[in-house]
Parts: C-alpha cells; structure tokens; sequence
C-alpha cells in the first residue's frame, strides 16, 4: 500500500522521485545495513591533511575517520576492500 502511494506520487510529479520517496530509500538502506553483521577494521592514514575518506553507498554518504577503529556492516568492509582502502 505504501509503496502504491509512492509510485502515484511519483507519477504525478511528472520529473522522477519526490523528495518522499527519495527519503523512504534511504531509509531502506540504512535499515538493510542494520541487519549486516558488522566488521572491525581500520582504514590506514594516508598523507597529511587526509584524515577522512568519504565513502557513497546506495545514496547514502559515510565520513570514515583514518586510523581509528571502525566497527561497520559487511557491505560497506566489501566496497572498501575492493576500493584497496580496507
């Protein structure tokens, strides 16, 4: 039903996803990442003034700190494992 909603509001503002529905999408998200288990890890410093990586996942932005230890779902470990960053 609610999904119903969405797509008609969605096609009654003729020009792609309301702001609505953008928002039940990243609610999506962060609720899928909540079941993941999650992993310790560390993204290694990099040069000076690099004390962050940014990290885009399904729509949503994550500010990782650089040498300190994160606990964070799979999905996120797998893209910063095959970014080289994990």
């Amino acid at each position: 039903m609610k999904q119903d909603r969405i797509e008609a509001e969605t096609a009654a503002e003729g020009r792609g996803m309301t702001d609505r529905r953008i928002d039940a999408e990243f609610a999506k998200t962060t609720d899928a990442l909540a079941a993941f288990p999650r992993r310790r890890g560390m993204i290694p410093p990099s040069g000076p003034g690099e004390d962050a990586l940014e990290l885009g996942y399904n729509g949503r932005m994550y500010v990782l700190r650089r040498g300190e230890w994160l606990e964070l779902p799979e999905p996120l470990c797998e893209v910063l494992e095959h970014a080289g960053a994990l």
